[in-house]
């Protein structure tokens, strides 16, 4: 390979006992030999759909070929998007295809991140934004908009969830300020993912104004990060790199935008994507969501809901699963149904061995403080060392009640887990298991730079990441 490649790009390896199936003339998968057959059969039918698709997009595949790796349990991310070789996580592998989108945000890094690349990771949206755009705007084309509308709905909660766990509010701007003895990783969250994608939808909605041609927003706007790709190819940039590059596209819209409002502000995005696309897929678990809401008593044929449930792609089932962790009874002050146990059985939820799936099964049963099923959340933690399916869990441990039972099971996994966790992980849950036991502090009304600053966040709250004192223990 002779082309230019960024400097955090070099030098991964992967050594082991691995082997390879061609699945296309120019990709393949690695895995170890006990996995190679089920991640073939996950992932052989995407991935040259995947890429033709970015061509069709954003130009032509620069890097030759596409490979992918089945990495161990201990990986720490979904992907890590190393030209020509994808190093993937094992909980990608769930036997039914419905996570292979992941593949699509690492391929859609061929053009953002890997071919043009952010020059400070201080605006690291200029890597994840536009690939996070990019990835969606792959699947529609394979998967179809509702897919792609789902995916997203469910990715707009991850980005709430990172605005409310923030540790410092500037790590909710686009423009993340980091001192120069910051590990960039440890500000790293969904924001820039997601607040990044919302940027993109939101110029999105400039092309409808008439004053930029008459095609599709999409259409537009694609054909601007096509050339965008092509003049910046094999260079780090800034986003004064990227404004003046849109503008030059898009002249009748300069001084239009309010960009340092755009890469500044903290919180949510005040624009919020359209995602009612997704409502043939959401209809069916909201319908279910209802019956376990039902009063004791209500008419339910478990194994209907049951099937129904297994029947859905990952997506619908995070999305019926978040909805049950955001229910809140503010009448009776109970959970969503009268039996969340009853309800893990029906719908399996406590044999899945699909992390996107247990993890939210775990931030529920803690959530209500549900002790018999307290060992589903130390197999959890055994299973995968993927950040995202960690750092939630001990966030809800350190919520959970009663404290005396909680401290001492997530002492005791994290001990036993620790040494096989990637070291910014193990950094990460430690930070979360120390955090002192304390009371929240009384918030204080800040007055608003812009009339968005007041969106609301469902579900906020400062206790949310700190350690409350036992409750309602005889012990303690």
């Amino acid at each position: 390979m002779t082309d230019s490649l960024p400097s955090y790009l070099m030098g991964p390896f992967v050594v082991g006992k691995l082997a390879f199936r061609d699945v296309s003339e120019r990709c393949g998968v690695y895995a170890e030999p006990e996995m190679i057959d089920r991640a073939e059969d996950e992932f052989s039918e995407c991935l040259e759909k995947y890429l033709t698709a970015g061509e069709s997009l954003f130009g032509p595949y620069r890097w030759e070929r596409y490979d992918i790796v089945i990495m161990p349990k201990a990986f720490a991310y979904g992907g890590m998007e190393n030209p020509r070789l994808t190093f993937l996580s094992p909980t990608l592998v769930v036997g039914d295809k419905s996570l292979t989108d992941t593949v699509a945000h690492e391929i859609a890094h061929s053009w953002f991140g890997n071919l043009v690349t952010n020059a400070r990771w201080s605006q690291f949206y200029l890597n994840e934004g536009f690939t996070m755009y990019a990835q969606r705007r792959i699947t529609d084309v394979v998967h179809g908009e509702a897919f792609t509308a789902l995916e997203a709905r469910v990715g707009w909660r991850l980005m709430r969830d990172a605005v409310r766990d923030a540790t410092d509010p500037v790590f909710t701007r686009l423009h993340t300020p980091l001192p120069l003895n910051m590990d960039p990783d440890d500000a790293y969250n969904d924001v820039p993912y997601e607040k990044g994608y919302c940027l993109l939808m939101y110029l999105q909605t400039w092309m409808l104004t008439g004053e930029v041609g008459d095609e599709r927003p999409e259409v537009k706007l694609d054909a601007w990060l096509r050339r965008y790709c092509e003049d910046f190819a094999f260079q780090s940039i800034t986003s004064n790199d990227m404004i003046r590059h849109f503008h030059r596209f898009f002249p009748k819209l300069k001084g239009k935008l309010d960009w340092p409002y755009l890469l500044e502000s903290e919180g949510l995005p005040f624009f919020k994507p359209d995602f009612s696309r997704s409502i043939e897929l959401t209809d069916p678990a909201d319908d279910l969501l209802r019956q376990f809401r039902g009063p004791p008593g209500n008419k339910r044929d478990d194994a209907v809901a049951k099937a129904t449930f297994q029947s859905w792609s990952t997506y619908q089932k995070a999305y019926f699963l978040d909805k049950a962790i955001d229910y809140e009874d503010h009448v009776n002050g109970g959970p969503f149904c009268d039996d969340v146990l009853a309800l893990a059985s029906t719908l399996g939820l406590r044999t899945s061995t699909n992390r996107e799936v247990t993890m939210r099964w775990c931030v529920l049963l803690l959530k209500h403080s549900l002790t018999d099923a307290f060992a589903d959340v130390a197999d959890h933690l055994r299973a995968t060392g993927k950040l995202k399916f960690v750092l939630p869990v001990y966030r809800g441990l350190v919520r959970a009640q009663p404290r005396c039972l909680v401290d001492e099971l997530a002492t005791t996994i994290f001990h036993e887990t620790k040494h096989t966790l990637d070291a910014q992980v193990a950094a990460r849950v430690k930070a979360i298991l120390d955090t002192p036991i304390t009371t929240p502090p009384k918030e204080k009304k800040k007055k608003p730079r812009s009339p968005y600053d007041d969106i609301s966040l469902p579900g906020a709250s400062w206790a949310m990441l700190i350690r409350t004192p036992c409750v309602g223990c005889p012990k303690c």
